[in-house]
């Protein structure tokens, strides 16, 4: 019996089909020792909310989720 080649991968016949999401997160900032965080209209509450915005946009930039923006 010759020996069996190996087959070669088979490619699907279509890409696959991504579905965009969106997602909604809300984060609150509790029980703070500083009582400026506690009015919106704040420049720390402002400073805070920046913060945490970029932190989450650099997390899903290197994120396997950026492909799905």
């Amino acid at each position: 019996m010759p020996p069996s080649q190996p087959q070669p991968p088979q490619q699907p016949s279509q890409p696959p089909h991504f579905i965009t999401k969106t997602f909604e997160c809300e984060l609150f900032i509790i029980d703070q020792a500083n009582k400026a965080y506690e009015n919106e209209n704040s420049f720390e509450y402002f400073q805070a909310k920046t913060i945490l915005l970029n932190a989450l946009a650099n997390t899903f930039e290197g994120s396997s989720l950026r492909d799905m923006n």
